[in-house]
């Protein structure tokens, strides 16, 4: 089987695998051996790709190209012994890279730490930034502090319950979502934050057209007396956008007047996590969920993305149990006061993790993410629209459960998975445990197929790692070439792996050196990855008596390796409200089913009491049976409230932030 192509008389006899990628500046198309290339070939047909890649930038302005490198590109395929192969790689005309691909393979092109297995013989390598590139933005040389002045005829808020802040955000340089600190009374209509923009921060030009916008949010907490559970709201009040240029360690201050914004959409929705669980069989500790609308200048790119945005509205939840259960959200108020022209998405994450407990003793945790980010047409459905890829095998060992993977050093690992519907592409990531704790991302590998032969190279015998599997959705064509696409119009739903060996010795019932045992096969004193069995490892041993191990909490397992049931005594937070050691409604507050039953106003504080003073308002209880604080909307006049409009208080309006009326 050749590995570079054929000639005939200076003719081109089959074609070659060109890349067209501006700077890359690689080695010339030439009938000479190159350094790093392999000779012709005796025989054997070469099918040609040809790759074209650049930079497409987006900017409020308009979508600039440049040429782009990738840097230092590689491939390889399987040969005929079951092992990767490189690729030759020749330079060609027009900037032009030849990789020598035999006919009928799939093949590894690698990019820095990333692989992408394709079979296509038409290639694009474009990629996509949210700002201006042609000419780019300067970089900061040097720390360049800014000073931000801003005022406003409403106060600024920043409590428990609700909490201003300021973002300075420009569209057309990529610079944005910066926070600027800042602390003021609450009866402060002005305010004043010094920032510091680090090296390489892009700079804003105003004689180049960047623009600068000072946002001014508020994020507030909405509560369920109910269920003792809160999300957080955020949303946007005020915004001016100054006209500035700054220049690299020169002090710099920006200053003006808000201007206020008028809520003039409305928005409804209800959030059920328990959807996007199902997918996780017990194996994870439940994370934040998010639900924000974004709104974008950007038209969207080739690819049907849109790259950046201004997050009008977030919703965030916890994670314990009491945030599993619907939330629903009716006609909420936005401003909204950017033209109708810019795109709005819509953007769902829900965050999952699982821990891992390296044998030196280091504890480390690695999330995955279940991600929908789509345009938004005025109806919001929050819940799975991809599930991850199931019934998910490494080598020898269950991906999800983890263990030893039998690894000599030398063969290709083979992955694989149950396909996930709606899934365009699969991305795998190999992340490696280190004994002091740390983490190290090896690599990320994409491929259409649910097999994948990884290349030895990536693993280290001896060494622990943790795999994630993700299944995405999205527009670009990546089973038709367009490999490298920079996308967040997409959905994505992803799987952690347990902790995973790879190691050749280990089950020869021999101890060999850095097995702490080894009784081939797991037993009630070793692992099956020939570690000591220990309750929080993070790797289940059912001969020592585990039920299960998942080293914390999780949805399907005990921080103490048994399974969670309620009465047991032990308060599983993301599984139980309450947990009293018995089945019984003992008439505490905590039911029969572990969840919550009080009974408010008995004048005992129970479980899912804040307080209780007896059903009526007093001094720091509202009759509600939680505690009684300004802007929860409940005017209690025993704690001295003349008034309570909720997030609506404001020092120029009906009830002040105080929970006075204004005068």
């Amino acid at each position: 089987m050749g590995s570079v192509s054929m000639r005939d008389g200076g003719r081109r006899s089959s074609r070659c695998f060109s890349i067209s990628l501006g700077l890359l500046g690689l080695l010339g198309c030439s009938g000479s051996k190159q350094p790093g290339t392999r000779p012709p070939p005796a025989d054997g047909p070469v099918d040609g790709v040809v790759v074209t890649g650049h930079l497409l930038c987006h900017a409020p302005s308009g979508d600039t190209t440049v040429a782009w490198s990738p840097g230092v590109l590689q491939a390889f395929f399987l040969g005929g012994d079951g092992a990767y192969q490189a690729v030759g790689i020749r330079g060609g005309a027009n900037d032009q890279v030849e990789l020598d691909i035999p006919d009928g393979v799939r093949y590894l092109l690698q990019v820095g730490t990333y692989y992408y297995e394709t079979d296509q013989r038409t290639v694009d390598v474009t990629v996509e930034e949210d700002h201006r590139c042609n000419p780019w933005a300067p970089l900061a040389q040097d720390d360049t502090p800014v000073t931000v002045t801003v005022s406003k005829t409403g106060s600024y808020t920043q409590g428990s319950d609700a909490n201003d802040s300021l973002i300075i955000q420009s569209f057309s340089t990529g610079y944005g979502f910066f926070n600027a600190p800042f602390t003021v009374s609450p009866d402060a209509t002005s305010i004043t934050s010094a920032i510091v923009l680090s090296k390489f921060t892009p700079l804003v030009d105003a004689g180049a057209g960047d623009d600068l916008h000072v946002f001014h949010l508020r994020s507030e907490t909405i509560r369920d007396p109910a269920r003792l559970r809160s999300a957080q709201f955020t949303h946007l009040l005020d915004t001016f956008a100054p006209t500035v240029t700054l220049q690299s360690g020169q002090p710099a201050t920006i200053s003006g007047a808000l201007q206020p914004t008028t809520a003039n959409h409305t928005i409804r929705f209800t959030s059920d996590r328990t959807k996007f669980d199902a997918d996780y069989g017990g194996l994870v500790a439940p994370g934040r969920m998010t639900v924000a609308l974004l709104a974008d200048p950007q038209s969207y790119g080739v690819s049907g993305v849109t790259l950046a945005g201004f997050e009008l509205i977030t919703f965030a939840f916890g994670s314990s149990t009491a945030s599993v259960q619907p939330w629903t959200f009716s006609n909420v108020a936005y401003a909204d006061p950017f033209p109708d022209t810019w795109k709005r998405t819509l953007l769902i994450d829900y965050l999952t993790s699982r821990r891992f407990r390296h044998p030196s003793g280091s504890l480390t945790s690695w999330l995955a993410v279940n991600e929908q980010r789509v345009p938004f047409t005025g109806a919001l459905e929050v819940g799975p629209s991809i599930h991850p890829p199931t019934h998910p095998r490494i080598g020898d060992a269950n991906l999800l459960a983890g263990g030893k993977v039998t690894f000599g050093g030398t063969a290709p690992v083979a992955m694989s998975w149950t396909a996930s519907d709606d899934a365009d592409y699969y991305d795998v990531s190999i992340i490696q445990l280190m004994p002091n704790g740390n983490i190290t991302e090896i690599a990320a590998l994409r491929t259409t197929q649910t097999t994948l032969a990884i290349p030895p190279k990536l693993f280290t015998a001896g060494a622990f790692y943790v795999i994630t599997l993700a299944a995405t959705a999205g527009p670009a064509d990546y089973a038709g070439g367009h490999i490298m696409r920079f996308e967040q119009q997409t959905r994505t739903a992803s799987v952690i792996s347990g902790r995973l060996r790879f190691i050749a010795t280990c089950g020869d019932g021999l101890v060999q050196p850095g097995e702490d045992c080894d009784t081939a096969g797991e037993s009630a004193g070793c692992n099956v990855d020939c570690t000591l069995p220990l309750c929080g490892d993070g790797l289940r041993n059912a001969a020592a008596g585990e039920a299960c191990d998942t080293a914390g909490d999780t949805l399907g397992c005990n921080a103490t390796c048994t399974l969670p049931t309620c009465g047991d005594n032990y308060h599983n937070i993301y599984t139980e409200d309450c947990d009293d050691g018995d089945v019984i409604d003992s008439s505490n507050g905590c039911s029969a089913t572990c969840t919550f039953n009080h009974v408010c106003g008995d004048r005992r504080v129970e479980f899912g009491e804040g307080c209780d003073g007896g059903g009526v308002d007093t001094s720091s209880c509202n009759a509600d049976c939680v505690p009684s604080q300004c802007g929860d909307g409940h005017v209690n006049t025993a704690a001295g409230e003349e008034c309570d409009d909720g997030r609506l208080n404001n020092d120029t309006g009906h009830c002040t932030t105080a929970c006075k009326l204004h005068l």
